[in-house]
């Protein structure tokens, strides 16, 4: 069983939380033990995986947003475009969890950010949840 997310971001870069809503789905597909697959389907967006903290999502974007400007050559949606491509590849689109007890095996601080980096846009996750071999 998978699911579909819809996430509305409201900033041209920001960090969501989206933990609560892929725990969500591991326990309505009833898995106990495996892995649950989370794709985000976008080229402009990605996911990672920190501390829970304010501190750290205004740390990270300071960090995305002082990141220098180059002279992109793939410029079809505008000159700021292309470093959007670059961070959300070098990013990530998907992260493979642990579930154990029902639950994604986070360690105690850990959580699941979307991030979002040419918005506001409505971001479509996918959330696999696949039982242990």
């Amino acid at each position: 069983m998978h699911s579909q997310l819809t996430i509305a971001t409201r900033q041209k870069r920001e960090l969501i939380d989206i933990t609560d809503q892929v725990e969500a789905v591991v326990a309505r597909s009833g898995l106990r033990e495996g892995l649950c697959l989370v794709f985000i389907q976008h080229t402009t967006a990605a996911l990672v995986i920190n501390d829970v903290s304010d501190g750290f999502i205004h740390d990270f974007l300071l960090t995305l947003d002082g990141l220098p400007d180059r002279r992109y050559t793939h410029l079809h949606a505008g000159p700021q475009h292309p470093k959007d491509h670059i961070l959300g590849a070098a990013l990530g689109e998907s992260k493979t969890l642990p579930v154990v007890d029902a639950r994604l095996a986070f360690g105690t601080w850990q959580r699941l950010y979307l991030v979002e980096l040419d918005g506001p846009r409505q971001r479509q996750v996918l959330v696999m949840p696949v039982a242990a071999p």
